[in-house]
């Protein structure tokens, strides 16, 4: 039906069970949905968030620029218009991409002022400001005095490094972090 030839033969299904649904006459149904591991794709963050490689590839795609943004979608809209296998399949589904994003009029505010305790400026044209504010004091903060963490006893080290940053990115900012109540769990079922 859609042309995909399965590569491995001998590879175990993916068992999918989605939640029940009522038929007509209220009898519940129960669908299994059976997946090709060959065939599917990471979904996810928690996932995405296991593998650094692909967290990093995300992580560049969501900090473009506009202009970066809208060349990377022109180019894929090029790519997609320029695979015969790809064209053939939207014109099977009768759809038909335009060469270029839809575009509207709209209209640029001026720039903010950024107020930080002792000092304040107003971003770059590409409105990135972070730097600035994690090397200067809050105008007001909350300190974290009096604080628990609970972990998974599998999670110790990444717990200690979570705390270590806190404590060395609020410091600039004027925010006091103290060390937490630390709750290791030891049955992560819970």
């Amino acid at each position: 039906m859609y042309g995909i030839t399965v590569r491995e033969l001998e590879q175990p299904l993916l068992i999918h069970r989605p939640k029940e649904k009522l038929m007509l006459g209220g009898k519940p149904r129960l669908d299994m949905v059976l997946l090709l591991p060959e065939l599917t794709f990471l979904t996810g963050i928690s996932e995405i968030k296991k593998d650094s490689r692909v967290l990093k590839d995300v992580m560049r795609e969501m900090l473009q620029s506009p202009q970066q943004h809208y060349e990377s979608l022109c180019s894929l809209l090029r790519r997609i218009q320029c695979n015969q296998e790809a064209s053939q399949e939207l014109s099977r589904w009768g759809l038909i991409l335009s060469p270029d994003i839809h575009r509207t009029q709209g209209r640029v505010l001026p720039s903010e002022r950024v107020n930080l305790r002792h000092c304040s400026f107003i971003p770059t044209e590409d409105v990135s400001w972070g730097r600035e504010v994690m090397r200067e004091a809050a105008i007001s903060t909350v300190d974290m005095n009096c604080w628990l963490l609970v972990y998974p006893r599998r999670l110790q080290d990444v717990t200690k490094n979570l705390v270590a940053l806190l404590r060395s990115s609020c410091g600039p900012i004027g925010m006091q972090v103290n060390q937490p109540a630390l709750v290791e769990l030891k049955d992560e079922r819970l």
